[in-house]
């Protein structure tokens, strides 16, 4: 990870068990102690609902949501921080994506096509929307050295493929994904909506997603020092904006009478009931700390 090089004692579950060495961190990295410390803070001297109260205590729950939000935009390259929508991780974020805009916009005849090198949370979505709309599922299969066989790729994207699933960088064998030929390949081929994982890439590689010509880039906090239960989906303003809302509850409603109702501006029509406020504080931290 980038905190390698940080001293252990910066790890309090490391710190207090010298003889271990833990080596697990694709699936879930340790936490260092600015990230407890900032948890334990935000309890301890701000607990309240966020956008729910009139008064200091939620006001200042509020504001330390809000740069929270602030903080994940600049560090993954995103110059409309509302573009940022607090998950519980990579998963409930490609859930999203496949339940909002996949149910919306995929149809019989259409395509989506993703790899063989995907984790479940990035394939299972999609296998099940094309499942249940009648879409086929392409799969594009590896190279010999387990990475995206870019030629099959080039072959199957056509004027049908409507969403492209793929990952940033594999939890499995580590191959990197050059996404720039990858947008390319399919932006000259199709409209296709590309949709990437980034679980394991933000923890490592810089990703300025507003550069990168994408729609959607999901990544969870775990994998990077932060909580679990805590992530992000960033897309693009216009594909949020047209999307139907994924949960329904508190605070992704502007307008509720008996027969309907009016949802929320981005990022709170997507982020339904109390936000997970103290762990988006922990992420903020943990970027702050890589």
């Amino acid at each position: 990870m980038l905190a390698s090089l940080a001293p252990r004692s910066d790890f309090p579950l490391l710190a207090a068990n010298p003889g271990m060495h833990y080596l697990d961190s694709a699936a879930t990295s340790q936490k260092p102690a600015a990230v407890l410390n900032a948890i334990h803070e935000f309890y301890a001297t701000a607990n309240a609902n966020p956008h729910r109260g009139a008064y200091a205590l939620s006001a200042r729950a509020t504001d330390l949501y809000h740069d929270a939000r602030a903080t994940v935009a600049r560090f993954v390259g995103v110059a409309d921080s509302d573009c940022v929508v607090f998950t519980r991780g990579t998963t409930e974020a490609m859930n999203l994506v496949a339940s909002s805009w996949g149910r919306a916009n995929v149809q019989a005849g259409d395509e989506i096509v993703v790899t063989a090198l995907e984790h479940h949370a990035n394939f299972v979505p999609w296998q099940q929307l094309a499942i249940a709309t009648g879409a086929t599922l392409r799969i594009v299969e590896l190279t010999p050295q387990q990475t995206i066989d870019l030629e099959q790729l080039r072959a199957v994207v056509t004027t049908r493929t409507k969403l492209v699933a793929i990952t940033h960088v594999s939890n499995a064998v580590g191959a990197i994904t050059p996404l720039a030929e990858v947008v390319h390949l399919v932006r000259a081929r199709s409209a296709a909506v590309i949709v990437v994982d980034g679980a394991q890439a933000v923890p490592h590689l810089p990703v300025p997603f507003d550069a990168l010509g994408i729609d959607f880039y999901a990544f969870s906090g775990h994998k990077l020092l932060a909580p679990m239960g805590i992530g992000c989906l960033i897309g693009r303003r216009a594909l949020l904006e047209s999307m139907p809302p994924y949960q329904f509850g508190g605070d992704m409603i502007e307008w509720v009478r008996d027969t309907e109702c009016t949802w929320n501006v981005i990022p709170h029509k997507f982020e339904a009931g109390t936000p997970n406020a103290a762990d988006a504080v922990g992420l903020a931290a943990a970027i702050r700390y890589l």
